[in-house]
């Protein structure tokens, strides 16, 4: 033995302790991570399952469809100001911070059997589905979760609606009620 037989152990310790150190500092910051977002999952019991109470789902191109054929009305449960940056043509804005004020505006004007999609930013993004879900409860009974939002809608290149000058809402001939058509009281 020339003294050299542990020089190949040696050399690999380096590399390896600091890998180790950088998926344990990477575990570390993705249990913090979760343990603070109000999206986190549980560490420990089961996983918690969706209530999706007879809510359906659909991917881009079933949403796209439904769209070209006019089957049905988008419901958008993001902010006012995404709303405005860019929405699904037609789209009705639907936030979960003016839920019951806008709900009741609908009264009467949106039938309550009137196929109701509602999406959101992402996959990722749980306010399609608390939208929803009250929806439900509002006595909706055809309402679905377009689970990809705008991010693969507009991923996709497909038509767009945008705010322009002064916060006036662009009308797009969809068949079906604009935004602008539904928040608009009588006489007003």
């Amino acid at each position: 033995m020339n003294g050299r037989s542990h020089s190949g152990y040696s050399g690999l310790r380096g590399p390896g302790i600091r890998g180790l150190l950088i998926c344990l500092v990477g575990a570390s910051l993705g249990i913090l991570v979760n343990a603070v977002s109000p999206r986190g999952l549980p560490l420990w019991g089961p996983v918690p399952v969706r209530d999706t109470a007879g809510i359906g789902e659909v991917g881009l191109q079933e949403a796209w469809g439904l769209y070209q054929e006019r089957q049905g009305l988008f419901v958008d449960a993001r902010s006012r100001a995404e709303f405005r940056a860019g929405r699904i043509p037609g789209a009705l804005l639907l936030s979960l911070d003016t839920f019951q004020e806008t709900v009741s505006s609908w009264r009467g004007l949106i039938p309550s059997d009137t196929l109701l999609i509602a999406y959101c930013s992402s996959a990722g993004c749980e306010s399609s589905w608390e939208v929803a879900l009250l929806l439900k409860e509002e006595g909706y009974s055809r309402v679905m979760v377009f689970q990809g939002g705008w991010e693969d809608w507009k991923g996709a290149g497909y038509p767009m609606e945008t705010a322009q000058h002064k916060g006036t809402e662009r009308q797009v001939d969809s068949g079906l009620p604009s935004n602008r058509d539904v928040s608009r009281t009588e006489g007003g």
